[in-house]
């Protein structure tokens, strides 16, 4: 999708001879209205919160992967993150957001940018379990708010598997 968004963006410029195009005005208003709606899907698929695996045991490690886009135009940077399980019935993921506006080793651009933030947990007691992913916005001129975004899982209790003999297999076919 972004690769479209790009080829937009470009024909919108002035032609090689540094004039503009033919109807421009008209280029301009379609080609802007792409990158518009382009910038609307890209959004709109972005927050996601996964737990991996979809239906964990009391035997898995459970991982936790936050995907989002920093918005057009502005400059972010996740600066740290936090995993820590908050209560009994919670995992709890905490990214640090700098708001950078253009500072030396603060990633800019003019389209939505795509981040992810990852957590591992170690196997967790049977139960629901309510993940949960927060920022926190350490400069204050920041002007992005995120509320908090959460999904329940279940870890299910492993199934013991039956143990099996010889003498019960011949059993079956005597």
């Amino acid at each position: 999708m972004h690769g479209h968004c790009d080829a937009a963006a470009a024909a919108i410029g002035p032609d090689l001879q540094g004039g503009f195009m033919a109807n421009t005005r008209i280029l301009q208003v379609v080609l802007s209205t792409a990158l518009v709606l382009c910038a609307v899907a890209s959004s709109a698929r972005a927050r996601q919160l996964t737990v991996t695996p979809a239906l964990p045991t009391s035997a898995d490690s459970v991982h936790l992967v936050w995907t989002n886009e920093f918005s057009m135009g502005l400059c972010w940077k996740v600066q740290s993150r936090t995993c820590t399980t908050a209560a009994p019935d919670s995992v709890l993921i905490i990214a640090d957001i700098q708001y950078c506006n253009g500072a030396p080793g603060c990633f800019c651009t003019t389209f939505p940018t795509p981040y992810q933030v990852a957590c591992h947990f170690p196997p967790l007691p049977p139960g629901t379990y309510r993940a949960v992913y927060r920022e926190r916005n350490l400069n204050p001129a920041d002007i992005r708010t995120l509320l908090p975004f959460e999904v329940v899982f279940t870890v299910s209790d492993v199934t013991p598997s039956m143990r099996r003999s010889w003498g019960w297999l011949k059993a079956i076919y005597r």
